[in-house]
């Protein structure tokens, strides 16, 4: 429904990411970090940033520069050059505002999303 632009370009995102590190010594480590925002974001600003979204952390606002930045300096806060990232997996979800383009995408979008007709 995004390539096909039934949904809009700026949703509330929140992203989830379980990333699994191995260190020279052969130990295995689970790494969770979790970005929620309270403001719409289109896809490219989730991914390298926005001017207009702050974030919160270790006590400190500071602008968003995107989840793949955000992502490493977190793993470089918390592992050491012994560590080495073998997988990552990323949940993203979004609030989205959907657009029925037609007569069974509408009746679609009502039964699955409660949506109510235009």
């Amino acid at each position: 429904m995004y390539l096909n632009q039934q949904v809009g370009k700026n949703q509330v995102w929140h992203l989830k990411i379980n990333t699994k590190a191995e260190h020279s010594d052969g130990t295995i480590c689970n790494h969770e970090i979790e970005f929620k925002f309270d403001k719409p974001m289109s896809m490219f600003e989730v991914l390298n940033g926005a001017k207009h979204i702050k974030i919160e952390q270790d006590g400190f606002t500071r602008r968003w520069q995107g989840v793949t930045k955000s992502w490493l300096r977190d793993l470089d806060d918390e592992l050491d050059n012994e560590w080495i990232a073998t997988e990552a997996w990323v949940t993203a979800t979004c609030v989205a505002e959907m657009t029925a383009r037609n007569m069974m995408a509408d009746k679609f979008a009502r039964l699955v999303c409660g949506l109510k007709s235009a």
